[in-house]
This record gives structure tokens, C-alpha cells and sequence, in this order.
């Protein structure tokens, strides 16, 4: 059999993306518009019908159904249609399949909806009624048109839809594309279905402008831009971690000798640095001497395995590794201790005389995300990627007189916004600890303490942060969130409570610097199904394209594809993938683009909605996770054949499920796979439950069937082998409040809080609610 061939489940019913949240009061109901197709139109519809043996309705229902497919983003669905009984009663609907493939001929699919549809939607060809096609939140209905200034023998749609869904322009331009698709069919009845366009030139041109948007001159590297501000300003503060404080001109002292100490030691253009190291002033100050010195950093998160930093070293060729510990995943790379290296005195010359010229496509750092190939890839940023993400850049608006704190792992690239954001425009840079971070009251007392005035927060930890102690962002004057969608109640819920915030929704991958959109929340629904991510920042340009390399149009979801001076240089050591992913721009000669993974669609009014992944990519308490990653990695254990894993739960309750198959009699318990997973994963990627299956579930057509997987039980978590009850009222305590937030029912007095699932953000509510229930203050390392 061909896949074609293959025996099908029966279809649901198509619903479009909605653009408000159901809700159980309606409100608004069923609504309506109108819509005409003129005399010539209906002319050349007849004689395109006639000419492959349809009736007009079935050219209509033809095209109804490849609009509605492009606007939700899905080539296999089913809609109903009138099904008029045999015996005279009243008619029924029937679902009819809409399903076509790439390279298919309009002609081709006419035949085929056609014989989806032997008696029905009608057999009229004149001027009377023709039947309805219905969604599960549209119908369009068509009838002839009596107003004379259509001509005689047009005909008028009535499209109505479930106003409480879907927005009149939503509609209005679906009806729109509609028409447009139709002429374009009817014109070429035998093009390819790939090639019939649905977008008109105004609608083109309006997309053109939205996409892309310019930036002013600005300085040609990091290195560069900070010497500037600290000319200017030399006596300012610009970092604050603890109790250690550097002014610009100290900052620069310092950085200039970390560069003279690393170009002793051959480090040089293009040479790679690791930096293991926790978050401090001394940090900053080896990300600023390792850029002086030519060279780029690589962030070493020390709370990684050793295995992950040991590859990372090794893949990235670092030549060179400052820490400031002893380390044991170095093997073959001089190591420095940054606390035995000579402590430059001040008023020692910042002179650039002897600095390396830096190139603007030189590369600055080197930051790894998951990769879906079962190891972790390397993404180059640039010189001007960075520039670009925070040099007079308009969205930003940072000044002298901003505190910007750091709350991210600089492994992350929300910490080139916050480190380079603050350094590169005179404002001053806060370190705060992250057990202040995962803590909200604690962030709360530093943001006060410090009088931060900007800081970017994951939409995970900014849910949190809004649901326990949203009087923490009243005395900032900006506040970003991003990483992944956010819930719109919680958006609208803080702009009510804070209106003189600036509350900005960030949207952008590493490869594209870390921001690549924004969105400024003025006056959000509650109702809305989802937070805008908005219009491009300067020097970006960003393209809705479908699966044809193709505009999708307004209100068409689409991949989001990037391009503009933000675009890094692809991923180290990895041609391959970087030409998969970094693709030739349609729309300029020499242009990349980046393919991002993420479908989107340009609202009527410009700005982007984030709607799903068009792979299996997750964002998890804002870390970018590719579950095929964790599956490479369980399958290399020696008792598992096969692995998948999934993500299950939603709104900060997400956690990974991996589902393996044993190599042979001997099963793995969930207990030795993870601990074998956490040898080798960040804790943000160790799934929380393993299920044991004897071959994983597939499709009639040989594929992974993701929604057969079951649903793991109690058996299936991290739990002690021998249960133990808790002993005393305070255990009991315990375990009923890690029950509650891991869902697990029986907690053993042996257990392990992240054995179970738990994770940094919800070990942090653990110790609140305790601390409530107890009464006390628990204090640091509890």
C-alpha cells in the first residue's frame, strides 16, 4: 500500500485558531458577513465546473476547503456538508475529508472532492440555492444575488461564525483569501494546488512593511561600544554583585589585563574561552577580556554534568577554559583559576593600542541549546548580532540612570540582553543570586534594595512572580518576559495592577540574539487566546512563509523565518545543520534566513501571534528543550532499545515523560534512568517519569504515534524503594506539600524532592508554603 493508500482515521471536524478564549457565558454568538462573487466570476466558475464534469458546488466546497486548510495550518481535516436522504425525510450533513499533498494538480483534487461527495452538496449548476459547508465554528452559505449593482446571475455568501471564537476580521479576511484563491484556481485549473495564491498585491506590500524594520548606525563591536561608555562615563557604577562593586573605568582596567594575560597564552581572533564560572562581578569581567583579548566565550554552567561541559569544551574547540574551581571535564585544555591569576592595579593603562581589531561578524560567544540530533549544538553569535540586540535599540530605551538586573544563567542568552544591555548603554548592571531569583519575595527585597529599574524574566517565573507577589515590579519602570507563550489572564491581570508599567513581551531564539520581536502590552483581553510577540526590532527582518517558501498571508499561519544583522553565524563544527536551519533568503540576493520551527500569523493590525512548533521543540520553564535529544541519550543505555519522550501538563505544570523499550529481558527501573539521564542532562531536561513499553506505538503509516502513548502511573516516578511513612507532624507536613506540588499521593520519608519531578522553581514554592504553614522564615540553602 502507499501511504495514500493507507486505511485513515476518520477526520474531526476543522475549527479554526481561535482568537479568544472559549468561555462558558456567551456574549457575543453567532455573527455574520457577506461576501460576493461577480457575474464573470460565477461565469468562469461554470465553465471550469462543466469542463471537469462538477458541479459548481463542488468547485466551491473544493476551494473552501484549501483556504480553510492554509488558515489553520493543516492538510488533513474534515468539514460537514448537506447529505439529502434517499427517502424524502429531512437531509442530514455528512463529514467530508479535505486531504491533498504537495504536488497535486487542482484539477486532480476537483475528481477527488468530487467522489468524497456522490450525492451531495447539491446537483444545482444555475442560479438557485446551493448548500452550506460547515466548520465547527464557520458556515458559509450561499444563495443567488438580488442587489442590482451586482449583476445578474453573482452570487452572495453568508459566512457565520461563533463570534465568541473567532474576531470579524479574522473572518473577513479568510473570505477575502477565499476569493482570491478562487480566481487564481479557476484561472489554472491544473497548477499545482502549491501554486495557487491566496494573497493579493495590497496584501503583499502590507506584509513587506511590517517585516522589516531599520536601524541606525552603531558601533562595530562589544569591545568598541563599551569602551565609549566608559570614556564617558569612567567614575559611574557599573556592576553591583554582593558586596563587590566596579565603576566603567575599574570594569575596563580589569578587562584589559584578563585580555593581556589571555594573549600571553595565545588566546586570540576566533580563539574560543570557556568560562566556568559561577555568576559574578569576575564573570562579567572574563566575558569583557575574553572579547578584548579577540577572542569569544563559552558559558560553562557549573551545575551541568561534567559529561555535557567535557563535549561542549571539546566541540566548540575552546583552547582555553578560566574557572574558578578545579574542574574535571578539561581534559587536553589548560585551565586557569581565576582566583590565583595577578590582580591588575588601578590606574593601569585601558589603552587599545595593542587590542586585536574586532570584526563586526567576529564571532562574541558561543552559547549551546538541545539539539534534536541527541547532543547539544553550538550557535556563533556575533560582534553585530549583540550590537545590534541592544545599541540604540528603540525598544529597549536604557540610559545612565537605569539598574538592569541579572537574574538569568549566563549560559542562557537572556544574559547577553541583560550583561551587554546594561554595559553598552552606561546603566548599571545587578547580580542577583539565583536562589533570590526562584524565590519572589526574595527577588522582591533585591529589586527594592538595588532600585532596578529594568529586567527581563522567563514567562515561567513571571507567572509565578504574578500569582505570589506581584507588588515586586511597582518600582520597576520596564518589564520583559519571553521564552515561551504566556497566559494572557496573568499579562492583563499585572497591567491592571501596574498601569504605569512598561510590560513588554520578548520573543527570539538564540540563533536570531536572544530578541528578534516585541510587543509593548498596553490593553490586553483577558479573553485573548494568546500574547501577541509583535513587530521586529531594528535591523531584523521577519517572514511568515508556508511550506512553498511563500508569504502565508494575514491571518495564515506560517514559519516564522528571521534575517537582518541579528542572524548568527550558524552552529559551530555543524555545516550541515547550519544549512538545513540558515537557509537563502527568497527576497535578497546573499540573504540568510533562519528557519525558526515556530508557526506564527500576522494579526490585521501588524503584529505576530505566536501559535505552536511546527517540530517537536518544548520550552520548559523557559530552557529550550528538544525531547529528541533526552531520547538519544536514554537509547544509549545499555537495557533500552528504543526511546521517546514526551512533554505532559500545561501552564507551569509541564513535565517530561520518556517512554523506552527494553534491549532485552532486563528492565531498566525508573530510578537507573535517571540517574543515568542526570549524569549526562541539565536537571531541566531529566524527564520526571519513565514508562516501560514493548514497542513504542506507531501510525498505520510506520510513524511515531504520539497520541497513543499512555499516561504514566505512580509506578512509573522516581520514587524510594522502600516506603517509609513520614515520622512526626513536621514530615507529614512536608510530604503533603511536595504531594500537592509534584502530584504525587504517597511521598516515603526516603523520597527525593527532583527525583519525583521536582524542579528549582517548584522546590522554591515547596519552602514558601512550608515556611507558611510552619510559621517561621527558612532561611538560605534550606
Amino acid at each position: 500500500m502507499t501511504e495514500r493508500q493507507q486505511p485513515l482515521p476518520e477526520p474531526a471536524v476543522l475549527r479554526l485558531p481561535a482568537d479568544r478564549v472559549p468561555s462558558a457565558e456567551r456574549r457575543r454568538g453567532t455573527q455574520s458577513l457577506t461576501f460576493t462573487l461577480d457575474p464573470a466570476a460565477v461565469r468562469r466558475l461554470d465553465e471550469v465546473s462543466g469542463a471537469h464534469g462538477v458541479t459548481r458546488a463542488t468547485t466551491l466546497l473544493a476551494v473552501f476547503q484549501l483556504v480553510l486548510g492554509r488558515h489553520a495550518g493543516v492538510r488533513d481535516f474534515g468539514i460537514d456538508v448537506p447529505l439529502p436522504a434517499d427517502d424524502g425525510s429531512a437531509p442530514g450533513t455528512r463529514v467530508v475529508r479535505a486531504r491533498w499533498e504537495d504536488g497535486q494538480r487542482f484539477a486532480e483534487f476537483l475528481r477527488e472532492v468530487d467522489a468524497s461527495v456522490p450525492a451531495a452538496p447539491g446537483s444545482s449548476d444555475g442560479p438557485g440555492p446551493l448548500p452550506p459547508f460547515r466548520t465547527a465554528d464557520l458556515s458559509v452559505t450561499w444563495e443567488a444575488e438580488p442587489a442590482a449593482d451586482s449583476g445578474p446571475g453573482a452570487l452572495r455568501a453568508t459566512a457565520e461564525y461563533d463570534g465568541d471564537l473567532l474576531d470579524r476580521a479574522t473572518v473577513g479576511r479568510l473570505t477575502t483569501h477565499y476569493l482570491t484563491l478562487l480566481a487564481s484556481a479557476l484561472a489554472s485549473p491544473g497548477a499545482r494546488i502549491a501554486d495557487l495564491g491566496h494573497t493579493t498585491p495590497a496584501e503583499r506590500a502590507l506584509l513587506a512593511a511590517w517585516g522589516a524594520e531599520e536601524g541606525a548606525a552603531r558601533a562595530e563591536n562589544v569591545v568598541a561600544a563599551f569602551r565609549a561608555r566608559a570614556e564617558a562615563t569612567p567614575d559611574a557604577l557599573a556592576l553591583v554583585y554582593g558586596d563587590e562593586t566596579l565603576s566603567y573605568a575599574r570594569l575596563g582596567e580589569r578587562a584589559a589585563h584578563m585580555a593581556r594575560l589571555l594573549t600571553e597564552r595565545g588566546v586570540g581572533p576566533e580563539s574560543v574561552v570557556g568560562l566556568a564560572m559561577e555568576r559574578s562581578a569576575s564573570l562579567v569581567v572574563a566575558m569583557l577580556g575574553v572579547l578584548t583579548a579577540g577572542a569569544a566565550y563559552l558559558p560553562l554552567d557549573p551545575g551541568h554534568p561534567s559529561a555535557r561541559l567535557a563535549f561542549m569544551v571539546e566541540d566548540s574547540g575552546a583552547c582555553l577554559v578560566l574557572a574558578d574551581r578545579d574542574v574535571d571535564f578539561a581534559d587536553g585544555v589548560p585551565v586557569l583559576r581565576t582566583d590565583a591569576l595577578p590582580t591588575p592595579r588601578a590606574g593601569l593603562s585601558r589603552s587599545a593600542e595593542k587590542a586585536p581589531a574586532v570584526h563586526p561578524e567576529q564571532q562574541a560567544c558561543v552559547l549551546y541549546t538541545s539539539g534534536s540530533t541527541g547532543r547539544p549544538k553550538g550557535v556563533a553569535i556575533t560582534h553585530r548580532g549583540i550590537v545590534r540586540l541592544v545599541c540604540d535599540a528603540d525598544y529597549l530605551g536604557f540610559g545612565p540612570s537605569d539598574v538592569v538586573a541579572q537574574v538569568a544563567n549566563t549560559s542562557f542568552d537572556a544574559a547577553t540582553w541583560e550583561v551587554w544591555g546594561a554595559l553598552l548603554n552606561g546603566a548599571r548592571l545587578v547580580g542577583i543570586r539565583k536562589d533570590e531569583v526562584l524565590t519572589p519575595d526574595l527577588l522582591r527585597a533585591r529589586v527594592e534594595e538595588h532600585g532596578v529599574t529594568a529586567m527581563l524574566l522567563t514567562t515561567a517565573l513571571f507567572h509565578r512572580c504574578v500569582d505570589t507577589a506581584p507588588a515586586m515590579f511597582a518600582s520597576l519602570r520596564t518589564l520583559f518576559f519571553g521564552g515561551e507563550a504566556a497566559d494572557a489572564r496573568r499579562v492583563a491581570a499585572l497591567r491592571s495592577a501596574a498601569p504605569g508599567l512598561r510590560l513588554v513581551n520578548a520573543y527570539g531564539p538564540t540563533e536570531g540574539t536572544t530578541i528578534a520581536s516585541t510587543y509593548d502590552v498596553v490593553d490586553p483581553a483577558p479573553d485573548a487566546a494568546r500574547a501577541p510577540i509583535g513587530r521586529p526590532i531594528a535591523d531584523t527582518r521577519l517572514h511568515v512563509l508556508d511550506r512553498y517558501g511563500r508569504e502565508s498571508g494575514i491571518g495564515v499561519p506560517g514559519e516564522l523565518h528571521i534575517g537582518g544583522a541579528g542572524l548568527a553565524r550558524g552552529y559551530v563544527g555543524r555545516p550541515d545543520l547550519t544549512a538545513e536551519r540558515f537557509v537563502p533568503s527568497p527576497f535578497g540576493v546573499g540573504e540568510r534566513l533562519y528557519r525558526t520551527g515556530d508557526v506564527v500569523r500576522w494579526r490585521e493590525d501588524g503584529v505576530l501571534e505566536y501559535l505552536s512548533r511546527a517540530d517537536t521543540q518544548v520550552k520548559i520553564r523557559g530552557v529550550r528543550i528538544e525531547p529528541d535529544e533526552i531520547a538519544g541519550v536514554l537509547a544509549l543505555h545499555q537495557d533500552v532499545r528504543a526511546a521517546v519522550v514526551d512533554v505532559q501538563g500545561a501552564d507551569g505544570s509541564e513535565r517530561l515523560v520518556a517512554y523506552v523499550v527494553p534491549r532485552g529481558e532486563r528492565r531498566a527501573t525508573p530510578r537507573e534512568l535517571r540517574a543515568y539521564a542526570a549524569s549526562r542532562l541539565p536537571e531541566a531536561m531529566v524527564p520526571a517519569r519513565y514508562v516501560t513499553l514493548p514497542e513504542l506505538p506507531v501510525t498505520p503509516n510506520g510513524k511515531l504515534d504520539r497520541r497513543a502513548l499512555p499516561a504514566p502511573t505512580d509506578e512509573d516516578g522516581v520514587q524510594a524503594e522502600t516506603y517509609v511513612a513520614p515520622r512526626g507532624a513536621t514530615e507529614e507536613l512536608v510530604a503533603q506539600v511536595w504531594g500537592d506540588l509534584l502530584g504525587v499521593p504517597r511521598i516515603s520519608a526516603h523520597d527525593d524532592f527532583f527525583a519525583l519531578g521536582g524542579h528549582s522553581l517548584l522546590a522554591t514554592q515547596a519552602v514558601t508554603r512550608v515556611a507558611a504553614r510552619l510559621g517561621v522564615e527558612l532561611g538560605e540553602g534550606v
